[in-house]
């Protein structure tokens, strides 16, 4: 899947991104339309940000919730057979305390020969002995797999406490888009997204599918951690669109990046993922033409805009595989 950030490195961005927002959006918005598209601009890529660190540790605590549950799965039936085993231990030290044979004195004094006697404990303590190294021998497989469980409940409740501190913001990331929504109404109203051809050119094979999806989507809102059902943020578009041909994306910036095939800007071709920014926080998907389309931020429904639409500077390019 790639390098995995740190939850620390999250909750820093995080931070970060609170400590600006915490200024909140301006209560009043008295100048003039450029200002208040511009104060709307900064607002909306503050939230994109805090969204994308949402998307993070949710895919991250997915993941290893799935790995908790496979390694339970592997674990169950090591358990079951050290259980069996524990209880057939058992089971024969009942028979032979039924038997008059719970303890050597008994096999001793017990009627026959010597040899029999002697035959009889060599045997009572061969199962008990072969009983207890069979407990042994699952228990040690079973050991690595606990601890590599104990190691994986820590990491969930951490990452569980990442995903409720950063849920606490929805009411707060709720509240500025409402904000947001009254600054645009100063303004004029959302802008309505730049369209044009989309795709600008034919595009076959499976690339074509995917472009043909992401413009079947022109228009549809801005939905933060959406990948479809309402609406899109960028890397649910992303996602969705590759989606159609069968390749699985994480829905995060940050984790496309690490999975696709890193190519140079001369290279790319429509179908292919722009990233934008150093800390990737952005991502669209090019369409040929020096043209992308992409779910812009808050206010903005998923648009066609040039590669280098409002001087956003791209970090790099990707091809799924």
């Amino acid at each position: 899947m790639g390098a995995r950030r740190s939850l620390r490195s999250v909750f820093v961005a995080v931070a970060a991104v609170a400590a600006v927002m915490l200024g909140g959006l301006p209560a009043r918005a008295e100048p003039g339309i450029t200002e208040i598209e511009r104060q709307i601009e900064e607002a909306s890529t503050q939230l994109e940000h805090t969204v994308e660190q949402y998307n993070g540790v949710t895919v991250q605590l997915k993941q290893t919730k799935a790995e908790v549950e496979a390694l339970n799965t592997k674990i169950k039936p090591l358990q079951e057979k050290v259980d069996e085993t524990a209880a057939k231990v058992g089971v024969i030290a009942v028979q032979a305390y039924k038997g008059g044979y719970a303890s050597a004195t008994n096999i001793v004094l017990a009627s026959g020969t010597q040899g029999e006697a002697l035959g009889r404990l060599l045997t009572l303590d061969m199962l008990a002995r072969g009983r207890q190294l069979a407990i042994a021998d699952v228990a040690a497989a079973k050991a690595p797999l606990d601890r590599e469980k104990a190691k994986l409940d820590a990491l969930l409740v951490q990452q569980t406490k990442a995903e409720q501190e950063l849920g606490t913001r929805k009411t707060k990331i709720t509240t500025d888009i409402g904000n947001l929504q009254g600054l645009w109404k100063q303004a004029g109203g959302p802008r309505a997204g730049r369209a044009g051809p989309c795709p600008p050119e034919y595009v076959p094979g499976r690339a074509g599918t995917v472009v043909k999806y992401a413009c079947a989507q022109l228009g549809r809102p801005y939905v933060w951690a959406d990948e479809g059902r309402s609406g899109f943020d960028c890397s649910g578009l992303t996602l969705a669109a590759w989606r159609q041909v069968n390749v699985e994306l994480p829905h995060y910036t940050v984790w496309q990046w690490d999975k696709v095939k890193h190519i140079p800007a001369a290279d790319r071709q429509p179908g292919d993922l722009v990233f934008y920014y150093s800390d990737l926080h952005h991502v669209a998907l090019y369409l040929g033409g020096n043209k992308i389309v992409h779910a812009p931020n808050f206010g903005v429904p998923v648009s066609v805009d040039n590669v280098d639409y409002g001087g956003a500077p791209v970090y790099g390019y990707g091809r799924p595989g």
